[in-house]
């Protein structure tokens, strides 16, 4: 009986989260939509100077000639559906873009987390033994040497 105590509990929790997630995606649509500009003025400024034409053809190809609401119904379509689009910058479907990076993110994510549960682990066994302003001390400037770290390894774009 406990099981189907869990799975009622766990089907509730999922049928909460689909709103959430849909409310979500509305308010990203709309913050999208509240930034200057559009899809086909990115692709404009990328390829040089476009014709009203082209801009026009661009607009259509993207679906941004059409009313507010049915633009936000394709993009929840699309979320649901998993279609991500297509980026012209890489010529590929953005869903072999993730899936291309995501062995390195999760091998970063999950390496970044256990040194993480290392090293607060180490904080609280040595927190036990010392007064409560030295380990915030410790903890402040182990904080700010990850941060400098992270920022070393961080990709510089000189231009």
């Amino acid at each position: 009986m406990a099981w189907r105590r869990s799975l009622a509990y766990a089907l509730r929790r999922l049928a909460q989260a689909v709103p959430t997630v849909l409310i979500i995606a509305a308010l990203n649509f709309l913050l999208l939509q509240l930034a200057p500009g559009d899809a086909a003025d990115v692709l404009a400024g990328e390829a040089g100077s476009a014709t009203p034409e082209f801009m026009a053809q661009l607009r259509k190809t993207f679906g941004l000639d059409q009313p507010l609401g049915l633009q936000l119904l394709l993009y929840i379509k699309q979320i649901v559906s998993f279609d991500l689009g297509y980026s012209f910058r890489h010529n590929t479907t953005v869903a072999s873009l993730i899936g291309s990076r995501l062995g390195p993110t999760l091998l970063l994510m999950v390496t970044v987390l256990l040194m993480a549960v290392a090293m607060g682990g180490r904080f609280v066994s040595t927190g036990k033994f010392m007064p409560a302003g030295m380990v915030a001390t410790l903890g402040a400037i182990g904080c700010a040497y990850n941060l400098q770290k992270a920022l070393e390894w961080a990709p510089n774009k000189k231009e």
